[in-house]
């Protein structure tokens, strides 16, 4: 009877202990499950909140655009409006120098012969009056400047057309030579002092991608140059094409990065300056990803940088 009523006990208690263990795994579970559901909120939520970053950055890419194309139009826009300034002062101070030039004609046959004096007088301060010696000598100047100033103009709103379609999906022939003399003009606004950015391009066939994106991706690579502190002095772009692919080098001859950042700078939030978003090169690798390129860095202390780009031929 004992025997039975031990083994009654046991089974209680292990039934008793397997309903502690269920329940617990069952809190565990629930907790793990909550916790879970937390943990996919809040990547969602970071999730969403770097393609706003993203976004941001790309607003201020377009800012920046915008910026470059203000300070490039305005300028040879201002020496235009100038010399038409100084053109309609040339104008009134002719038109009246003719007018009393051709008073005194008409006087010309009432003028007796020994008045020949008096006709070279009148001439010189014609002369005076019109300062046309003068502007004989600047007038053709200040034309060739307006319309090499006009031309400029026009030159850049035809750039226009590699950043005129919204549509960065749209896939056509792109000139990457075209590409970086539109990134270097864009970012003019942003040069420093003296540095200077020199371009030794070569002759390059077409690839197919977008124009856009892959001016805003040597773009960002530039503005990263030019930000650097301390300062660079030259920087150096360069393209060629080899086998089947381009390469495209930027170097500058700043302070370097340090061996230990290096690996870190593609990394989006890696800025060092509190200023900036960090988002630049990252931005850069995954336009020269989404062409199917390679991008690198090689860098050392007290040498400057050089980023490397190499882009497939033929490929989208």
């Amino acid at each position: 009877m004992s025997d039975a009523s031990d083994y009654k006990r046991a089974y209680e208690m292990q039934k008793k202990a397997r309903a502690i263990a269920e329940q617990r795994l069952e809190d565990k579970s629930r907790e793990l499950y909550t916790k879970n559901k937390s943990l996919e909120q809040a990547l969602e939520t970071l999730s969403k909140q770097q393609e706003i970053i993203i976004a941001q950055e790309k607003l201020a890419s377009i800012g920046q655009l915008a910026a470059g194309l203000a300070h490039e139009l305005n300028n040879p826009n201002a020496f235009i409006q100038n010399n038409l300034v100084t053109l309609s002062e040339y104008v009134s101070q002719l038109v009246g120098g003719l007018e009393c030039s051709f008073s005194n004609l008409r006087d010309l046959d009432r003028l007796r012969a020994d008045s020949k004096k008096d006709i070279e007088k009148t001439i010189v301060d014609i002369e005076k009056a019109s300062d046309i010696k003068f502007i004989k000598s600047d007038l053709s100047d200040i034309i060739d400047e307006s319309l090499k100033g006009s031309k400029r103009i026009e030159n850049i709103a035809n750039s226009l057309r590699y950043f005129a379609n919204p549509d960065i999906s749209s896939l056509k022939q792109v000139d990457l030579n075209e590409c970086i003399q539109q990134s270097k003009r864009l970012i003019s606004n942003q040069l420093i002092g003296s540095i200077d950015i020199q371009l030794k391009l070569q002759d390059l066939p077409n690839i197919t991608g977008t124009p856009l994106l892959l001016s805003q991706a040597v773009s960002n690579i530039l503005t990263n140059a030019i930000e650097a502190e301390p300062k660079s002095g030259t920087i150096l772009v360069t393209s060629k094409s080899l086998d089947d692919k381009i390469i495209i080098t930027i170097k500058d001859d700043g302070k370097g990065i340090p061996s230990s950042e290096i690996s870190k700078v593609f990394q989006p939030f890696s800025s060092p300056e509190t200023s900036k978003n960090g988002l630049g090169l990252n931005i850069a690798q995954n336009i020269i990803h989404q062409h199917k390129g390679h991008i690198s860095l090689k860098s050392k202390e007290g040498e400057g940088t050089i980023v490397t780009i190499e882009l497939p031929l033929n490929k989208a």
